[in-house]
């Protein structure tokens, strides 16, 4: 079942090391291999990592968004208060971005794939629009 804990705990069965690997692996791409995902996730698909990064960019931007809005009115009469919303549009944008962009791409290649009918399923992605 889908509700529970243990379901989604196959997913978080990293070590920080794992994360980190495939971190570094994901923005300095050290060589081509057509076994990305047999040499890098090794049949362990997590969210550990997709998760943290998400929470900390939103922190990072709602934080610097403070920072940003002290330093514009450091020099003026007006006295200065933080934003907590800054969290809450930070976290709308972000996990819309991290869930509805993958969401997005995932239906347009679905839709736009042809299949020829034989046994062996060859797809084709077009990019025209019909």
């Amino acid at each position: 079942n889908f509700w529970t804990i243990e379901y989604y705990q196959k997913y978080f069965d990293v070590h920080t090391n794992e994360v980190v690997e495939r971190i570094i692996s994901s923005v300095l791409p050290q060589k081509v291999s057509r076994n990305y995902f047999d040499e890098r996730i090794k049949g362990k698909p997590d969210l550990y990592g997709p998760i943290w990064i998400s929470v900390t960019l939103i922190f990072t931007i709602a934080v610097s968004g403070n920072i940003a809005n002290y330093l514009q009115s450091a020099n003026k009469v007006v006295h200065w208060r933080y934003d907590f919303h800054l969290v809450s549009y930070a976290a709308t944008a972000i996990f819309c971005y991290v869930w509805l962009v993958p969401l997005a791409l995932w239906a347009a290649l679905k839709w736009t794939t042809q299949t020829d009918g034989h046994d062996e399923i060859e797809t084709q992605v077009s990019l025209y629009l019909r």
